[in-house]
């Protein structure tokens, strides 16, 4: 292969020079070009700190290392060394390295400036590594602020370094070292391999330049020899610390690098090795110049996230700023400010429960509306004012976690009614920046590394993303395969105008995941599928996903254990096998088109809302919309201000659910302590989601003693009824023939609760829009009848109708033990284990399935967490106990789904006879989950092999 076009523009650039070759310069020529290249690179990401440090070495001599410390909580300490061929290079020549290498790895960076040649020749580089290694394990509290493992890594003649100290640590009991990271390592004095003889490979690095260093550094030929200088000629690379070598295609220490690795496989030493094709010596630290230095860099850190167990976040560039606001723009940023959960994050920060005064807790459920007085709340935003003042002047650097107590505290200051069984929910909840409490804590390397095991999954949508990311941390190969030309799912399909969610911007984020610089309160469908597209190119999953495919049969092979998956493409079908089958294509992405008569005559544009076309210009023309579910009550208001006349055709109405800043940006207050205040992005989003640990799901609950109606199913359910009427009543105040219409005749909650500012009833007031409620006989060429006879002549219909959401896993056919075909197995009526398993079919999940949506309590996102860690349990469980398969076993699928059914009854979508999605054709709620998020979190924390049979 070739240069890669980056690389071939930089070495033209620099040929244009007519600088002369390395080896004919002078070591301070040589160096003095280094620090000429150095602000090409950039300035690199923004650290928290950024500390020099000098040491003393064994033989007396002394050096400095510089340490970086990332704006996130830091998880591991990395001791590198820097190339140059132990003649050339620095600390501050490879500052925008360091500082990537921090950022993305989530590591404290301790850089090592050794000693260089031919001032201080061999061993005085190996001794101030020693020296360097040595130290930061001595320092790593104060590095870390936590004990993390400990990294050793270099590049070139830095790997070389790298290399010797992790041999040299073994043999002398030194530090404990949990994995090297070797990129195009120097091994070897040998310059007689194949990649030195080949001219392909003498660009940036050539044998005469290789030579010079060499000279510099260690003259005697002979005790080049020497383990410390060539660690290929080490006897014995038994028990080193697990390694990861990385080469370049064209680079003369390719052979030697590969060689290195395969010796230390030999030894079985556990190692992970990657050639970079298209790659030049030199590439992994021009990180400013060429695409392919992040890329390794990427690499370097999802590996180390599989070796280690342990994942730094992948929204890494979003961290927070020291605080630098002045007192007067300190109060401003106060004003307004959500008090309890600025409170929470300032106990948490500096351990200080005193802060959690009980005057200034929050009155009825978390963060509601009742609580302190205003004079009460003045004085909590001065005394959060004073300690943030001080953190300011003290320097706001992250701590540590507080003990689990004391954390549990601070939860139960703003919950005071949760149990303590919800405490281990709500912990692990709270995720601060870089951590991931529900990743993987193994790999399949390390549970069975000679078991062939792979993974297909259907949908690239916030569940299989979400698979794919895990199964990468678990270092499990899979292909992902998405019909569409992307990703993001429902929030690709649904670009009708007004999409958005319903649901608090943060809060609709992976836990590990977060984004700080939502710009909106309840995110516009661009802005939602923007974040999926950058956590599929960050958490480097979208390099696996083949788009355009899909999939269209799934057999499972008894006599092989596996699943043969035919998938289609423009190039025709083709069959992959997999142990596992994953299918995330959710519920909501079929379209329901209604069964009207005559639906296919009508002559003009007609489209579903999940389908819209854009080039249909509404603009003064007559538009029906049929429906006036979520979506309709979103994009109703826009295309009321386009049309010339709208008819809204109406089944059943919604109950609106007050939400008057649905369409509002976040505050700039707000805004600055997400970016400013450490944690305080981790407290406010908990602040979202534990109001609905509980939700309304009490009002939702039947009350057979009430006795319930299609009014209401209970007293409480009753008043909440009378809450929203009043609403409702307030809304068309000033058009009382239209309250009739929009009054919901059923219980509140049995359909989905629609979030309100009032632009709906706006939209319905507008002299131009009509709603009809008299229902369509049928669909005509020219329009829509009403049952009352009468035509209505549109140019355009709109159907707001829906998704056929209980129709799972439609089109595909998926064919499991015994010839079973999972379509007429359900007959309409689909079910799951948890949602996930399905007797007959063995290693087939599903995510977001049967019985896993949420109505009005808890969190779609964390309920996909917890079916993916529940997955993951399961893969854990095949490879530990070294099964091919596991089945569901009929009686746990049948007992569990029975009392699934039991709690949809006792809910107001089970219990009330108005038609809705939530329930499919056989009037049974395939969709809905009707328990505590609790309930559904224990049961998906462990595997319980007895629900299973393990094939």
């Amino acid at each position: 292969m070739t240069l890669d076009a980056a690389t071939t523009q930089l070495l033209a650039q620099l040929a244009s020079s007519d600088a002369p070759p390395l080896h004919q310069m002078s070591v301070a020529d040589a160096r003095a070009m280094g620090e000429r290249l150095r602000p090409l690179l950039g300035a690199g990401p923004a650290m928290y700190e950024v500390r020099d440090t000098a040491i003393s070495a064994e033989d007396g001599g002394s050096f400095s290392v510089r340490s970086y410390r990332p704006l996130a909580r830091t998880t591991a300490v990395i001791v590198y060394f820097h190339g140059g061929g132990w003649t050339v290079g620095s600390v501050s020549n490879m500052d925008t390295l360091a500082r990537h290498i921090a950022e993305r790895t989530g590591s404290t960076v301790v850089s090592v400036d050794y000693r260089l040649a031919p001032e201080h020749r061999f061993p005085s580089a190996v001794l101030d590594a020693d020296a360097a290694l040595r130290w930061a394990a001595a320092n790593i509290q104060e590095l870390a602020g936590a004990e993390v493992p400990l990294v050793v890594a270099g590049d070139s003649a830095g790997g070389n370094l790298a290399a010797v100290v992790a041999r040299r640590a073994r043999d002398t009991a030194g530090p404990s070292i949990a994995l090297q990271v070797l990129v195009y390592p120097v091994t070897d004095c040998d310059m007689t391999t194949e990649s030195y003889l080949d001219p392909a490979n003498q660009v940036m690095l050539t044998p005469d330049t290789m030579r010079w260093f060499w000279d510099h550094y260690l003259p005697d030929q002979r005790a080049r020899t020497d383990p410390d200088a060539s660690p290929l000629r080490a006897e014995n690379l038994a028990g080193l610390p697990p390694a990861m070598v990385i080469t370049a295609e064209h680079d003369p220490l390719r052979t030697e690098g590969e060689e290195y690795a395969r010796r230390l496989s030999e030894a079985s030493v556990p190692v992970v090795s990657r050639r970079f094709d298209s790659q030049m010596h030199g590439f992994f630290s021009m990180v400013g110049l060429l695409p392919g230095a992040l890329e390794a860099v990427d690499f370097i850190a999802a590996e180390i996230s599989a070796q280690l167990g342990w994942s730094p976040s992948v929204f890494a560039h979003l961290r927070v700023s020291p605080i630098e606001a002045s007192d007067e723009e300190l109060r401003a940023f106060l004003t307004g400010a959500e008090l309890p959960s600025l409170l929470q994050t300032l106990a948490y920060i500096t351990g200080d429960l005193s802060i959690l005064r009980d005057d200034l807790r929050p009155g009825g459920s978390l963060f509601g509306d009742a609580g302190p007085t205003q004079d009460k709340l003045d004085e909590g935003h001065e005394l959060a004012f004073s300690i943030l003042r001080r953190l300011r002047d003290e320097g706001s650097r992250p701590t540590d976690r507080p003990p689990d107590d004391v954390v549990r505290e601070i939860i139960l200051w703003g919950m005071p009614d949760v149990g303590a069984d919800y405490l281990p929910l709500l912990t692990e909840e709270l995720v601060v920046a870089g951590d991931d409490p529900r990743a993987p804590g193994w790999t399949k390397e390390g549970l069975a590394p000679a078991t062939d095991f792979e993974a297909v999954i259907v949908g690239a949508g916030m569940s299989g993303l979400l698979a794919a990311y895990r199964l990468s941390q678990a270092g499990i190969r899979y292909q992902l395969f998405e019909k569409n030309s992307d990703v993001g799912g429902t929030w690709l399909e649904n670009h009708y105008p007004g999409c958005r969610v319903d649901v608090a911007s943060h809060n609709y984020t992976y836990s590990f995941a977060p984004r700080l610089d939502w710009p909106e309160q309840f995110s516009r469908q661009g802005l939602i599928l923007d974040y999926f597209r950058d956590f599929a190119e960050t958490a480097g999953v979208r390099r696996d996903i083949t788009f355009e495919t899909e999939v269209v049969r799934a057999t499972f092979r008894e006599d092989l254990g596996l699943w043969e998956i035919v998938v289609r493409s423009a190039q025709g079908e083709r069959t992959v096998r997999a142990n596992v089958f994953i299918c995330a294509t959710g519920q909501l992405n079929q379209p329901n088109l209604p069964d009207i008569p005559g639906r296919a005559t009508f002559t003009g544009p007609s489209f579903h809302s999940a389908r819209w076309d854009h080039d249909v210009d509404l603009t003064g023309k007559r538009v029906a919309i049929i429906g006036t579910g979520a979506s309709a009550f979103q994009f109703i208001p826009i295309v009321a201000k386009q049309a010339g006349r709208l008819l809204v055709f109406q089944r059943n109405p919604g109950w609106p659910m007050p939400t008057p800043h649905t369409h509002d940006p976040i505050p700039d207050s707000l805004r600055w302590l997400l970016t400013h205040v450490p944690y305080y992005a981790a407290w406010y989003r908990f602040s979202l989601f534990a109001p609905a640990v509980h939700g309304a799901l009490e009002a939702a609950t039947v009350d057979p003693d009430y006795p319930p109606s299609e009014r209401a199913v209970s007293a409480l359910n009753e008043q909440l009824r009378a809450m929203l009427t009043d609403y409702l009543g307030e809304q068309f105040e000033d058009r009382p023939d239209l309250l009739p219409k929009v009054l919901p005749s059923y219980p509140p909650m049995a359909k989905r609760m629609l979030r309100d500012n009032g632009t709906y009833a706006a939209a319905l007031k507008r002299e131009n829009v009509d709603l009809l409620t008299d229902g369509i006989q049928q669909i005509t060429p020219r329009g829509i009848v009403t049952m009352d006879g009468v035509e209505h002549e549109v140019d355009v219909i709109i159907y707001g109708t829906g998704f056929r959401a209980s129709e799972f896993l439609t089109p595909m056919e998926v064919v499991g033990r015994n010839g079973v075909d999972l379509n007429t197995q359900w007959n309409g009526d689909s079910r799951a284990y948890l949602g996930i398993t399905v007797p007959h079919f063995p290693n087939m999940f599903l995510l977001y399935g049967p019985n896993t949506n949420l109505v009005i309590h808890g969190s779609i996102v964390m309920f996909t967490e917890c079916e993916v860690f529940y997955v993951m349990e399961c893969l854990r469980h095949l490879l530990a106990e070294g099964h091919r398969a596991m089945d569901c076993r009929p009686e746990a699928h049948d007992r569990y789904n029975a009392w699934v059914d039991e709690g949809n009854a006792l809910r107001t979508w089970g219990y009330s006879k108005v038609s809705s999605w939530y329930k499919n054709a056989t009037g049974r709620s395939s969709q809905n989950w009707p328990y505590s998020i609790l309930e559904f979190w224990n049961r998906t924390r462990q595997l319980d092999p007895a629900d299973y049979e393990m094939l």
